[in-house]
């Protein structure tokens, strides 16, 4: 498939099926918006990403609470217009 010109959101997509997630998004062309609540794994996975030329963003945010949650997505909103 062709995510070129999409925005996408992964949570957890520093390790496992989240990070699997990441890089097929990746390489289909989208921009790839990670909540990562351990910032180590989301420090290593934008420079992952970062070296594979990968359009990404990686917020470190536990979106367990329903206000984290919102505030994440309103970043998106205001960064990337929203996902798709």
């Amino acid at each position: 498939m062709d995510f070129h010109g999409k925005t996408v959101l992964v949570t957890g997509g520093g390790a496992g099926i989240g990070r699997a997630t990441v890089d097929a998004f990746g390489k289909a062309g989208a921009t790839v918006v990670i909540v990562e609540k351990l910032e180590k794994l989301a420090v290593e996975l934008r420079d992952s990403l970062d070296a594979l030329g990968v359009s990404s963003t990686v917020v470190v945010a536990d979106v367990t609470t329903s206000q984290t949650a919102l505030d994440v997505a309103a970043a998106i909103d205001s960064e990337h217009g929203g996902l798709d």
